[in-house]
């Protein structure tokens, strides 16, 4: 019993010491996307022709998530933030398996976006220097 009761303070201590540094931890972005059924990387999931759809661009600040880019139709595949951090460049398929991949940016706090790139290739991998 003893130690049942160890273990579980244990797990209150690792509990509360995450809750406590995620509120210090600086302020960092993700994308979150929908589950497509499918195991493996994105690239392999979406180079099979499924549905695809649906991501968002979400900042952590203080502990507090907001997203400040979402696209229901489309998919963001990856991140790059500005080196001052006021922007976030990313690779973005308007048509989810119908587009070709463009480079995009946003504001960190979810204005200005708008696509950087065209033409017939995918561009990836957007790194600001």
């Amino acid at each position: 019993m003893k130690r049942y009761g160890i273990r579980n303070l244990l797990a209150w201590a690792v509990l509360l010491a995450v809750a406590v540094s995620a509120a210090e931890l600086p302020p960092f972005a993700f994308v979150k996307r929908r589950s497509y059924g499918l195991m493996g990387t994105n690239a392999t999931m979406c180079s099979r022709r499924v549905n695809c759809t649906g991501s968002e661009i979400v900042v952590c600040r203080d502990g507090k998530q907001s997203v400040i880019f979402r696209t229901e139709k489309g998919f963001v595949w990856d991140l790059s933030p500005s080196r001052d951090g006021t922007r976030i460049f990313f690779s973005y398929r308007e048509l989810a398996n119908e587009s070709p991949f463009r480079i995009a940016v946003v504001n960190a706090d979810g204005s200005g976006f708008r696509v950087l790139t065209s033409g017939p290739y995918h561009d990836f991998n957007p790194v600001e220097y």
